[in-house]
């Protein structure tokens, strides 16, 4: 079995790693490496009807016979009972060309405006193919569990997916009823700059505050005389929050132009030291190369046999009846490096460990660039 050699860098202070640390900085424009808040990809989803399949609708489920007589009546054919009674869904039982669906579509970053099409996901409820069936237009609603507020109107033909039938796209299928932009600014007028979570690092958003402090343009306030005025330490215009956060208060000077001010902002750049949160794995020769200090945020996978969970303060790795676990009492996210220890307490094989980061990256949980070399 071909084992691992994980190697965790500690950074020492000054002496000979001078010149390893020049190297690995690198200048990166913050729009390359920040988001700002509520600039953020948005999910509206529905529940709806398709018709038109061959077959393989789910006449058995009393949902979908009830959704498609309510359909039918606000088409003005009721098949309710005499006198205004329930639902007659016994003539509808011998449908086998309809089917209850969930459909969704993300509006990306920048928003839309009333009018723009976007692709949407459909999704069977219990039929065993969408293929040919017709989306009935449907009404979306927002991400918020309960909201009955309709921001989009979903219709049109299905391609499914040739793996998998039951799910398909409908291309250009969702059509935006309302404006849907998020505002720039926080509720007290601020910018919130959002940090990649691969970049996520305290000192990094301390480093990021300060240099924005540093741009007399960004960060200058004006006297009543209209000149700039030196802030104090406590009055500065970028204040770090936390690992991924950094709050920017707007000048005065482009009080009624925010727009430019982000943009000014988003090409300030700044320097990263890259070693500091990136992984290096070389498939050929088995070296994992891990930082010490990188986190991992909760998650359960399971990838060749490891079934893996992680949360605030608690890790457990198995695989095959082995069994590692720990327990902390940390508030903050567990170490990547004590995840790695556990896989090699149980002897997991190089080609698991990789596949385990990869599938912590794609989930989202690893705060960490991942570089692969073949």
């Amino acid at each position: 079995m071909k084992h691992s050699k994980i190697i965790f860098l500690v950074f020492l202070a000054l002496g000979n790693t001078l010149s390893i640390t020049q190297q690995a900085y690198a200048q990166h424009k913050l729009g390359s490496i920040c988001t700002v808040k509520g600039q953020e990809a948005v999910k509206l989803h529905g529940m709806g009807l398709v018709v038109g399949l061959n077959g393989t609708g789910d006449n058995k489920l009393v949902p979908t016979l009830r959704s498609l007589a309510g359909f039918m009546e606000q088409m003005g054919y009721s098949i309710r009972g005499q006198q205004g009674s329930n639902f007659n869904l016994q003539e509808l039982e011998k449908t086998k060309n309809a089917a209850l669906v969930h459909i969704e579509v993300t509006i990306p970053p920048e928003g839309a405006s009333e009018g723009d099409f976007f692709d949407c996901r459909v999704s069977a409820i219990g039929a065993s193919s969408l293929q040919g069936g017709t989306l009935i237009m449907t009404p979306l609603v927002g991400p918020v569990p309960g909201s009955k507020a309709v921001y989009a109107i979903a219709s049109g033909r299905i391609s499914a997916e040739i793996d998998n039938p039951t799910t398909g796209v409908v291309k250009e299928g969702c059509r935006t009823e309302v404006d849907l932009k998020s505002p720039l600014l926080s509720p007290k007028g601020n910018v919130i700059l959002i940090l990649g979570k691969e970049h996520a690092d305290f000192i990094l958003t301390y480093e990021i505050a300060k240099q924005i402090n540093s741009n007399s343009s960004l960060a200058a306030q004006e006297g009543e005389d209209g000149r700039a005025i030196e802030l104090e330490e406590e009055e500065e215009a970028a204040k770090a929050l936390d690992a991924r956060t950094i709050q920017v208060r707007v000048p005065k000077h482009y009080a009624t132009d925010t727009v430019s001010f982000i943009y000014e902002l988003l090409q300030e750049k700044i320097y990263i030291d890259h070693s500091r949160n990136k992984i290096t794995i070389n498939k050929k020769t088995g070296v994992v190369i891990v930082p010490q200090n990188i986190e991992i945020s909760p998650a359960a996978i399971s990838v060749k046999g490891l079934n893996i969970t992680i949360s605030q303060n608690f890790l457990a790795v198995d695989l095959k009846a082995k069994t590692t676990e720990l327990n902390t009492t940390q508030t903050e996210n567990i170490k990547l490096k004590a995840l790695v220890d556990s896989l090699n307490a149980i002897e997991a094989p190089v080609e698991d460990i990789i596949a385990v980061l990869e599938a912590l990256k794609k989930n989202g949980s690893l705060y960490a660039v991942l570089e692969i070399v073949d």
